[in-house]
C-alpha cells in the first residue's frame, strides 16, 4: 500500500487511529443498510452453479458448499432443499448418468433428499461409471485426458478432419478443428466448445470413439513394427544372423510361419530346409548346432 494511505490512517483526525479492524466491520455490519430483496433474490442464485463434468464430483458439491456459506455470511439463506434441487438439476443435465437412475432419485421421499443423501447418491455412481463402466462413460474419460495434460500443444490434423466429417454443417465443430490444428487453444476453451458440441450433434460420440479405434489400431502396427525389426524377414534370417538364427536365404516363406520340427523361421516346405533333419545335414553351415533337447 502506497505511504500516503497509510499515513492518512494514523491521523487522530481520519478517526481510524485508534479502531481496530474488528471494531471497524462491527461498524459497517451495524450501520450498512440491509439488502433488498431484489438483491437478495439475485445473489440466492449464484448457488445455481454449472458443474464441468471435466471436474471431480466432489470438487463440484464442495464449491457449492462454499458458496451457500459465502452467502450465509452476507445474510442470505439457502436452505438444503434448494442446495439439493440446485445440484440434482446439473446432474440431470451432465449427460453422464442414465435415465433410470435419475428416475430412482426422483422417486425417494422428501425426507431422504437430504444434502448428504444426494452427495452420496451421485458420487457413489459416479466412481462406479469410472471403474466399471455404464452410463457415458467415453465422454467422462475423453474430457478427463484431455485435461490432465493441461494445455493441448500438439493435435494431429486426421483428428481435426475426422471431426469436420462427423459434424459436417455444425459451425462450431468447424471452428474447435481449426483450433486443433493451429494447436492454439488453451484446455478450457477446448472443453467449452466440446460441451457446446455434444449438445448440438451426438455424433461426436462416434468420432471420439474412431479415435480410440484410429489410436488403438496405430499401436498395433507399432507393436508390429517392432516385431518385424526384431524379428525375421520373409526370407528367413532373425536379426543378429549367426548360424543357428535361421536358414538365411533358403527358400521362401511369405507369411513368417515357424517350422513344426525346429520352431524357427526358415524356407518352405520345412521338410527340405529343416537342418534339424539328416536329410538336410549336408547343407548345415559349419558351425551349426542343434536347438533340440535344449
Amino acid at each position: 500500500m502506497d505511504s500516503t494511505w497509510i499515513a492518512q490512517l494514523k491521523k487522530p483526525r481520519g478517526g481510524f487511529a485508534n479502531v481496530t479492524v474488528k471494531q471497524f466491520f462491527e461498524h459497517l455490519r451495524a450501520n450498512v443498510t440491509d439488502l433488498t430483496s431484489k438483491q437478495e433474490i439475485e445473489l440466492k442464485k449464484e448457488i445455481e452453479m454449472d458443474w464441468d463434468v471435466s471436474r471431480d464430483i466432489k470438487e463440484y458439491f464442495t464449491k457449492m458448499e462454499q458458496k451457500q456459506e459465502t452467502l450465509e455470511g452476507w445474510g442470505v439463506q439457502v436452505t438444503a432443499k434448494e442446495m439439493v434441487l440446485a445440484a440434482v438439476v446439473q446432474m440431470q443435465d451432465s449427460g453422464l448418468f442414465d435415465q433410470r437412475f435419475l428416475r430412482d432419485w426422483e422417486m425417494k421421499t422428501p425426507a431422504e433428499k437430504t444434502w448428504n443423501a444426494m452427495k452420496t447418491y451421485y458420487d457413489s455412481e459416479y466412481r462406479a461409471i469410472l471403474k466399471y463402466g455404464g452410463g457415458n462413460k467415453r465422454m467422462l474419460e475423453t474430457i478427463n485426458n484431455v485435461n490432465e495434460r493441461g494445455q493441448i500443444d500438439d493435435m494431429s490434423d486426421q483428428f481435426a478432419d475426422m471431426m469436420k466429417d462427423a459434424m459436417v454443417g455444425s459451425e462450431q465443430i468447424n471452428q474447435m478443428a481449426t483450433s486443433f490444428k493451429g494447436a492454439t487453444e488453451t484446455m478450457a476453451e477446448v472443453m467449452s466448445r466440446l460441451k457446446t458440441a455434444m449438445e448440438e450433434n451426438k455424433t461426436l460420440s462416434k468420432a471420439v470413439a474412431d479415435l480410440t479405434s484410429t489410436n488403438k489400431q496405430l499401436s498395433e502396427t507399432i507393436k508390429l513394427l517392432a516385431e518385424k525389426r526384431g524379428g525375421t524377414t520373409n526370407t528367413g534370417s532373425p536379426r543378429g544372423g549367426g548360424a543357428n538364427a535361421g536358414n538365411t536365404g533358403r527358400g521362401t516363406n511369405p507369411n513368417n510361419e515357424r517350422c513344426t520340427i525346429c520352431g524357427m523361421l526358415h524356407g518352405m516346405p520345412f521338410n527340405e530346409y529343416c537342418w534339424e533333419l539328416e536329410s538336410n545335414k549336408d547343407k548345415r553351415p559349419k558351425d551349426w548346432t542343434s536347438k533340440l533337447n535344449k
